[in-house]
């Protein structure tokens, strides 16, 4: 059974409690201290010990639900009036912070005949994300220096600030057949 992160703190204390009442339970403290020549802080380092196990027992669980939520993306639909697109946002702060901004609509323009930008209405959180990326073809990125939306069209080399947000999947030539256009970025239907 894998625990969902925000129910995992609950779930250790839980656990941690449980630990210390079953030691408590069987050793209460007066006379089974006094047999095996152990003070009361002697127990309580042994109950903090066992709560220290029981957390190191849970990590792996936290850390597999982690893995998993990895692999979990939202799914946004990019419209044009001449069609739409779909695309899938990557698992970042960045790509999350930009799901929360949706709908959005935006102006796109055309930049040095390679991608698509536009403002977005505000920046995005990049700590602990790469410096930089190569760009692909249909990667839905974030430009840090600039705050600005930038959808690749063509290959670009690596640059520095240029954050994935995501990846388009469909024919891009729904946004290259006019150098300006206006979109709308939402959330699709998860089905």
């Amino acid at each position: 059974m894998l625990i969902r992160d925000r129910n995992l703190p609950l779930f250790i204390a839980s656990v941690s409690s449980l630990i210390v009442y079953a030691i408590e339970k069987a050793m209460p403290k007066r006379v089974n201290a006094m047999a095996h020549n152990l003070t009361y802080r002697q127990l309580s380092k042994i109950s903090v010990t066992s709560a220290v196990i029981a957390l190191m027992l849970i990590s792996p669980f936290s850390h597999a639900e982690t893995a998993n939520q990895s692999t979990e993306f939202m799914n946004i639909l990019i419209t044009t009036d001449k069609g739409e697109l779909k695309a899938t946002l990557e698992q970042n702060a960045a790509s999350e912070a930009f799901s929360r901004l949706l709908p959005l609509e935006l102006d796109l323009s055309d930049y040095h005949a390679t991608e698509k930008i536009a403002d977005l209405p505000s920046k995005l959180p990049t700590k602990g994300l790469p410096d930089g990326i190569d760009p692909e073809v249909g990667d839905l990125t974030y430009f840090a220096p600039w705050g600005n939306l930038a959808i690749f069209y063509r290959d670009f080399g690596y640059s520095r600030g240029l954050i994935r947000l995501g990846r388009i999947e469909g024919d891009l030539g729904l946004l290259t057949a006019e150098d300006n256009l206006r979109v709308v970025i939402s959330p699709a239907d998860n089905d």
